[in-house]
């Protein structure tokens, strides 16, 4: 029934039917709280998607606290051990995407000083998506008036872009 619950919720977002998506998430928190309890993987996730909704409709300030919630749960469950292979970090992901969206720079810039640290520990030869969250860190930090530390982004970020891999996919 919950798995039921979250395809017929992101099924209603496809369709921007935000209201009809909200119920089926609720109603899917409450499922999955009752099977696997609050501090479960399958509860974490549908606090992201509730996020995801949020963000989607643009009600960035009813995202944050799903995917705080969702951040929070994330890191007791995982503690950023890369041996989840990139599940351990998706939640702070989403949450630093929340903040870029909704232009939040002081905050964007706290939760990247949270995930950096992590991606930065990605095995194999593609950064990707470090060379993203330092980009994103350089222009929040000038955007908060802190140019010093901005041009240190800068320069990891430049140290990287030589090395990395091109993704064929």
């Amino acid at each position: 029934m919950a798995e039921s619950l979250k395809f017929l919720a992101m099924n209603a977002m496809t369709t921007k039917d935000f209201a009809a998506a909200e119920k089926f998430l609720n109603r899917d928190l409450e499922v999955n709280k009752k099977l696997y309890g609050e501090s479960s993987a399958p509860y974490m996730e549908v606090l992201r998607i509730f996020g995801a909704m949020y963000v989607y409709a643009e009600a960035f300030e009813k995202a944050e606290p799903y995917l705080i919630k969702a951040t929070d749960l994330e890191a007791s469950l995982y503690h950023y051990d890369q041996g989840y292979g990139g599940l351990e970090y998706v939640n702070l992901l989403s949450l630093c995407s929340l903040y870029d969206r909704w232009g939040k720079p002081d905050r964007l810039e706290a939760c990247e000083c949270r995930l950096i640290p992590i991606v930065e520990k990605i095995p194999g030869p593609d950064t990707h998506l470090l060379e993203l969250l330092l980009g994103q860190r350089a222009k929040a930090l000038r955007t908060l008036g802190r140019a010093e530390e901005a041009a240190q982004a800068e320069q990891r970020l430049k140290a990287l872009q030589p090395s990395a891999a091109v993704n064929p996919n």
